[in-house]
């Protein structure tokens, strides 16, 4: 049996050294930053969209890295059990290349392409030095971590925005933007002078399922210690044919698809060596899958939030707003106000600049009163589409690299 509470009561006395020591503190608080400066910047686009920001930035930050320690701690017993050496792993190579990889699109900025070529590398001129299956198992098991995450929080914090596809056409959808600061526990292997301390968790034979490159050499006196690192995960994608609730389930049941067979693969490359060709086949190729099918879904589609034939849609309401406590939400089209049809923003802006009650009619006959003489956004908390001043958010694709091209010859 593999000693699962021990482990995980190591993880727990561990973790708060992420807080404190210097030699680990900085890094992780360094990433608690850049997931604020994230929010933050999520914040400052809704204040350009609605007037007032959707979020408190410190509040998502907070929610989310309790929500990735939750993760990391899941995501680090995987990698204990596996057995997956930091040394094996060529860190440092697998930052820079998914760094590099981001400047030609910002999605190729994940560890399954740059494990991928690191794997690659590896098979084909011995550099740099790591371990194929550990590469691998850790793409698998970092997706299988954010897989749970966006399964159970991906929908939180979505927003609806006015969104100009690449047709032209203007239509409503939900952002939806996560970002998790984490630890995780990799397995450090050292070599004692004398034999393995009193106090060591005894591990079962069969463990670890992927061997350290060095386990052979380190002998008896060989010693794995858990080694706390920082880490975050970013989940970003735009719901335009289905709710948000709906589009978070779907992507995280293909990512854990994905990421479970992945480790599968990764694991049994370990004990035939002919498989790390494929498992670093499909680290790259297996996620790509993910994200074409994930396109799929929504092509052909009709969006969700899209202008009706008749009356104006209601693309969201601010939280606590009087719009939303009087029962409007997203998708809900006003049809009349006090019975008088309206067809246009502008017309229910009118409507309701009237001093006294407004009575609105939707779409399936539901009446709804509200205040007279507000403000749509600012005081009554309704966002219509198209919005005020006609602001939205355009679709682009393509990293910086590529826009750098274009910009080129446009010159």
């Amino acid at each position: 049996m593999f000693p699962f509470w021990p482990v995980l009561w190591e993880m727990l006395r561990t973790l708060p050294r992420l807080g404190y020591d210097p030699r680990l503190a900085l890094i992780f608080w360094i990433v608690i930053a850049l997931v604020g400066w994230q929010y933050r910047r999520v914040a400052r686009l809704q204040k350009q969209l609605y007037g007032v920001a959707l979020i408190n930035p410190v509040r998502e930050t907070i929610v989310t890295t309790l929500q990735g320690v939750v993760g990391g701690l899941v995501g680090s017993i995987l990698l204990v059990v596996v057995g997956i050496s930091a040394t094996d792993l060529g860190a440092g190579y697998l930052l820079l290349v998914a760094v590099l990889l981001s400047m030609i699109h910002p999605r190729l900025m994940c560890f399954s392409y740059a494990g991928a070529i690191l794997a690659f590398s590896h098979l084909l001129f011995g550099w740099p030095r790591l371990s194929v299956p550990a590469v691998v198992a850790l793409v698998a098991i970092l997706h299988i971590m954010e897989s749970i995450l966006i399964r159970f929080t991906g929908h939180q914090g979505a927003a609806a925005m006015p969104i100009s596809t690449e047709r032209g056409e203007l239509v409503g959808g939900f952002a939806l933007q996560r970002f998790w600061a984490m630890p995780i526990f990799l397995l450090l292997l050292i070599q004692l002078p004398s034999g393995v301390p009193a106090g060591a968790i005894p591990m079962p034979d069969w463990w670890p399922l992927i061997p350290a490159l060095d386990l052979a050499g380190a002998g008896e006196n060989g010693l794995f210690v858990l080694l706390p690192v920082a880490a975050a995960l970013g989940y970003s994608d735009l719901a335009l044919t289905q709710w948000p609730r709906q589009r978070t389930r779907q992507s995280a049941w293909q990512l854990g698809v994905y990421s479970v067979s992945l480790l599968l693969l990764a694991v049994a490359s370990a004990f035939y060596p002919i498989l790390h060709w494929a498992a670093a086949a499909a680290s790259a190729f297996g996620h790509e899958l993910v994200i074409k099918l994930g396109t799929r879904n929504q092509e052909g589609a009709r969006p969700v939030l899209s202008q009706p034939a008749m009356g104006v849609l209601v693309l969201d309401t601010l939280p606590q707003s009087p719009a939303r406590q009087a029962g409007l939400r997203s998708g809900d089209v006003i049809r009349a106000v006090d019975g008088e049809p309206v067809y246009s923003r502008d017309a229910v802006q009118s409507a309701l600049a009237q001093p006294g009650r407004r009575e609105l009619t939707l779409r399936d006959g539901q009446r709804i009163t509200v205040s007279g003489a507000v403000d749509l956004a600012g005081e009554l908390g309704l966002l219509l589409l198209p919005p005020a001043g006609g602001v939205y958010v355009q679709r682009r694709r393509g990293g910086l690299l590529q826009r750098w091209w274009r910009k080129w010859r446009r010159m």
